[in-house]
């Protein structure tokens, strides 16, 4: 996993881009709101623990894990 955040802060910068290989291919999502409050809980949880579950309409749950965090 790979991010650039503000170290002073520990708060991302907008917008934010999240990577994750998926079986198949790769999901890309960009966050674009500068909401601070959201930047560091994304920050937080991706250094944690950079497992989430993607929910796509008509597949079943899939767990993914993020391996670029910009922002």
């Amino acid at each position: 996993m790979e991010w650039r955040a503000n170290t002073s802060t520990n708060a991302a910068t907008f917008p934010i881009r999240l990577r994750a290989t998926t079986s198949p291919g790769t999901w890309d999502a960009t966050l674009t709101a500068p909401d601070e409050d959201t930047a560091e809980i994304l920050t937080f949880l991706l250094d944690t623990d950079p497992w989430f579950t993607l929910l796509r309409p008509d597949s079943p749950p899939t767990e993914a894990r993020v391996t670029s965090f910009d922002g």
